[in-house]
């Protein structure tokens, strides 16, 4: 209980999200209650367990570090839903599979032994999300999952940068969403990976 007291008052003046309907802002945090304002500025003492921090965004929530079952994030529909943590994993496939969708191929495809322009451009991408954003491992512990040498994943890396740096316009645009994304998911990470300007 301990660390909910303490997660709730670091977010004082935070909208917070009573029995999954009412949005009140937090006010102050006793050992046993949340003093909260309505919308017309009175006081009201709600507990703990019927209430979550609200946040406006997934992002919001991971930056904010704290454990999903004590948040909800606002949908753009309107509504409310619980917090998730996503973790490296669900982001890489998340980049992966818009990659695909901006060649136009399958995840089956980029697997092939095939050197399809397509298929070795998402590859080239994937090593790159591996390499410097969602995992910590070797440039052959990165190749291997398409059967490549750490020399194939190294010169994929230094493409991928090249062509981010205005070298190759049209793979910029074509793959515009996958960097877009993560932008989003890795603001820090990817100012100082990338040239992002363009976007």
């Amino acid at each position: 209980m301990e660390s909910k007291i303490i997660a709730f008052a670091r977010h004082l003046d935070k909208k917070i999200l009573w029995e999954n309907e009412k949005e009140l802002t937090l006010y102050a945090v006793t050992s046993k209650k949340l003093m909260c304002r309505n919308d017309e500025s009175r006081l009201q003492s709600v507990h703990f367990d019927e209430s979550r921090l609200l946040f406006d965004s997934q992002q919001e929530f991971k930056d904010s570090g704290l454990e999903p079952n004590l948040c909800a994030v606002k949908s753009e529909e309107g509504g409310y839903t619980q917090a998730i943590q996503e973790t490296d994993i669900d982001i890489e496939n998340q980049i992966l599979l818009t990659a695909c969708q901006c060649a136009e191929v399958s995840i089956s495809d980029v697997r092939e032994k095939t050197r399809k322009a397509a298929s070795v451009e998402v590859r080239q991408i994937h090593f790159i999300i591996r390499q410097k954003f969602t995992r910590v491992e070797s440039l052959a512990a990165t190749g291997i999952i398409y059967d490549k040498d750490h020399a194939t994943v190294l010169s994929s890396i230094k493409k991928i940068i090249n062509a981010l740096d205005g070298f190759n316009i049209p793979f910029r645009e074509k793959y515009r969403p996958v960097f877009e994304l993560i932008k989003k998911k890795y603001p820090k990470k990817a100012s100082s990976t990338f040239n992002l300007d363009w976007l």
